[in-house]
């Protein structure tokens, strides 16, 4: 029986190639995406989760009252890793884990060195609460001083080929001119991708510990807490606030300071802190593209079944002449459902060699390295289910359908089919709604990157070069100013602690602090500048004015706010408002036009800028030539004479600030290329509608020339109902479109507006594309010869 379904079946398949084409090339498409997408949702699904207790394991938070509301921290205060497990019972484990901003990182007494971004000061529970493997060494290790675990890729870079335990790495640190020199006591296997943080070096937190003794609760880090298998987490966050009162200092309580427990599996999709230990996912995403993938699959699924329910009337008197000699509809739904299975069979392989051929561009565009291992016995049975799944889902209506026909009236050509040809039109409409949809959404989410890019940032980003200098400069920085200016094509050159686009340091004063101020402690982003740095970046005055040479009293006297510092603090009239420092008052000399710090997810924050002669973390680089790479050697022979032991570090603002919206570019890209496939599977099932739909009027046609009709005529005739369905499909995406990219607007604090035209883009683009679809079937069949069209049988 088997052999004779499998025999119909393939022959089936090999009479009509048309239809066989675009429902094999439809389903493995529609398969090809949803397998890409599943292997990115199971990759950000198992973050962390490697680890023996990773269901035990927390990162302490802490929730902070600010002038803006309540914030979360992924850090806490030094102290509470100290005070913890005495004061709330529970704890098994704890950690304290520190990360290093971009040191410089060089193999002891060699030109051996690096600017690393994965350092971190921990301790050696480290290894108690994470299954990350040590190849040499110990854990115990790291709890004398001046001691260091590397990654294996960190000790092949510094030590190449050969034993780096007992040998020497120095660290030059970005925030100050110290070095440091640690013994490399381990060596660790290099982290898998799949973590909320990684790491190359692990600092001994004992090095530093002498100098935090009399600050522990001024010093902030991320906490991690293993606890005990019968300790209840709700139950022990229940005591976190009794803790808080009883050990945190009072300036901290006046704040509505609280802590909180962030399971580890859940940081790297549903964390809600600002500006976390590294980038991390959104759940949303992952949400947003299973539904992507299933809705392809789907429109691929339709296909088949507008196909298959199309050409019912062309089987009905097979299945008549078969239930004459006995042909029981069980045995006829299992022939047609067996044709579906075998069609996306086939469609599956295709699917895996499409996958095979986009997984480096998909692994490039995500940032990933994922592959699909088909000799894994769970992934071939996996997919196999998934063809069975799909092959069911996709023939089980035409199955039925073909299968209830009656025998007497199939015979006598009186079946009728006319409630299926709402049925097509329907999933046609659906097919085409959620095309629209997508292309909806990626010409908004363009819209909204090309606004983000190209907004005034209230600086000039463009032909601006960023030199990384950090505190190697300091003793020269005025002189190696000079030299820079002395290259040719630069402008102009400025210093700062910090550059927009970078998280910078932030300042606390109470209310008492400045004058003419009521409300809570008020909160400022800090910038150490010097006098030319607001100019070389273009940053505006909207009253007052800047920071100059002229004035002596400036660097111990004077400050710069922003308008949304001074809005903010009620002042309407600022210049002369003082501010209390430790060391002194300061007085606002010059409010500067807005600016933006951070990217348009984020709204302006108060800003103050003091000038500092120790500014020297940046340098800010305005620039103006055609030959970049002349420009940037002179640069590095003119930071040699300076630096000579360390590299020259640099970058360009304007590639900073696009860098923020990779995720963004990312989803744009991703957007563009599942509406483009959607598109695609559903123009080849109109496509096919269409050939069966002339083929269905051909005497019509025939008959329609014969009294006068022209081409034009026959084909608006033979478009006009596909372009009506198409328009209802326009009318019904357009609103769910435009609520759907609403709510994703509303992360940005500054947004484009949504407009008409995008709508009006995307409904002409669908029908142009609808028209360009069928147009082949209706004009071949409007020029066909009449003659001919009247003798079809």
């Amino acid at each position: 029986m088997f052999k004779n379904y499998l025999k119909i079946a393939l022959r089936n398949l090999r009479k009509h190639k048309l239809y066989t084409a675009i429902n094999v090339t439809g389903l493995a498409v529609g398969l090809a995406c949803c397998l890409l997408i599943l292997l990115f949702v199971r990759d950000e699904l198992s973050y962390d989760r490697f680890h023996a207790n990773a269901d035990r394991i927390y990162r302490v938070e802490m929730d902070v009252q600010g002038s803006e509301g309540e914030e979360r921290w992924d850090v806490t205060l030094f102290s509470v890793a100290t005070n913890l497990p005495e004061a709330v019972p529970g704890v098994e484990e704890i950690v304290r884990v520190q990360p290093e901003t971009r040191p410089l990182m060089a193999r002891t007494g060699t030109e051996t060195r690096f600017y690393e971004d994965h350092v971190i000061s921990t301790e050696p529970a480290f290894f108690n609460i994470f299954d990350f493997e040590l190849i040499q060494g110990t854990a115990a290790s790291l709890a004398q001083p001046n001691t260091v675990i590397l990654s294996e890729s960190a000790a092949t870079r510094y030590f190449p080929g050969e034993d780096p335990v007992g040998q020497s790495i120095t660290e030059y640190e970005q925030w100050s001119s110290d070095a440091q020199e640690y013994e490399v006591v381990g060596v660790m296997a290099d982290m898998p991708h799949n973590v909320h943080f990684r790491a190359d070096f692990l600092l001994s937190m004992a090095t530093k510990l002498p100098a935090f003794q009399d600050r522990l609760d001024h010093v902030i880090a991320n906490t991690y807490v293993l606890l005990k298998a019968d300790q209840s987490p709700a139950a022990f966050e229940a005591r976190l606030p009794a803790f808080v009162q009883n050990t945190f200092p009072d300036r901290y309580q006046t704040r509505e300071v609280g802590l909180a427990l962030m399971p580890l599996t859940r940081i790297h999709l549903h964390s809600v802190v600002e500006d976390d230990i590294e980038p991390q996912g959104d759940i949303r995403y992952v949400y947003l593209f299973s539904a992507i993938a299933l809705l392809v699959l789907l429109i691929a699924c339709i296909n088949y079944m507008n196909l298959a329910t199309a050409r019912a009337t062309r089987r009905a008197k097979e299945v008549g002449v078969r239930k004459v000699v006995g042909a029981q509809r069980r045995q006829l739904i299992y022939q047609f459902l067996g044709e579906s299975v075998l069609l996306t069979g086939l469609a599956l392989i295709a699917s895996l060699a499409l996958v095979q051929l986009a997984l480096p561009a998909f692994n490039g565009l995500m940032e990933r390295e994922m592959s699909l291992r088909l000799a894994s016995g769970q992934v071939m049975a996996g997919l196999a289910l998934a063809a069975l799944f799909v092959g069911v889902v996709a023939g089980s209506y035409p199955a039925l359908l073909l299968s209830g026909f009656r025998p007497a009236m199939v015979l006598k050509g009186a079946v009728r089919v006319r409630s299926l040809s709402a049925l097509r039109k329907g999933l046609v409409v659906f097919q085409f709604a959620v095309s629209v949809g997508l292309i909806v959404s990626t010409i908004i989410i363009q819209q909204q990157l090309h606004f983000v890019q190209h907004t005034r940032l209230g600086f000039e980003k463009d032909q601006t070069l960023i030199v990384h200098a950090r505190t190697s400069l300091t003793d020269q920085a005025d002189v190696f100013r000079q030299a820079l200016l002395q290259q040719a094509g630069i402008e102009a050159v400025g210093r700062g602690s910090a550059i927009p686009g970078e998280r910078t340091g932030i300042t606390f004063f109470s209310e008492d602090q400045i004058e003419h101020y009521e409300g809570d402690m008020f909160v400022f982003d800090n910038y150490d500048v010097d006098a030319h740095f607001t100019s070389t970046l273009n940053i505006k005055l909207a009253q007052g004015r800047g920071f100059s040479d002229r004035f002596p009293g400036d660097p111990e006297g004077a400050i710069l706010i922003n308008e949304t510092a001074a809005r903010e603090l009620g002042w309407e009239d600022p210049l002369g408002k003082t501010i209390q420092f430790n060391a002194g008052p300061r007085q606002v000399v010059g409010v500067l036009q807005d600016f933006h710090l951070e990217d348009m997810h984020t709204e302006i924050a108060p800003v103050m800028l003091q000038l500092s002669p120790n500014a020297s973390r940046y340098y800010v680089v305005k620039f103006n030539t055609d030959n970049l790479p002349v420009l940037l050697a002179s640069l590095e022979q003119t930071w040699a004479r300076f630096v000579p032991d360390q590299p020259f570090d640099y970058s360009f603002l304007d590639d900073d600030f696009a860098a923020m919206y990779r995720n963004e570019q990312r989803l744009g890209q991703l957007f563009s290329v599942f509406a483009g496939l959607a598109i695609l599977i559903a123009c080849m099932g109109l496509f096919g509608l269409a050939a069966f739909t002339t083929e269905q009027r051909t005497k019509e046609i025939g008959i329609r020339k014969v009294l006068g009709a022209t081409v034009p005529n026959l084909v608006g005739l033979l478009s006009r109902d596909f372009l009506l369905l198409i328009g209802l499909a326009c009318c019904i995406a357009i609103p769910a479109a435009y609520f759907v990219m609403r709510t994703w607007l509303d992360d940005f604090a500054y947004r484009t507006e949504i407009g008409a035209g995008t709508f009006l883009m995307a409904g002409g683009l669908a029908l142009l594309i609808t028209l360009a679809t069928i147009s082949y079937q209706a004009i071949k069949a409007a020029l066909a010869n009449p003659v001919k069209s009247l003798r079809y049988e």
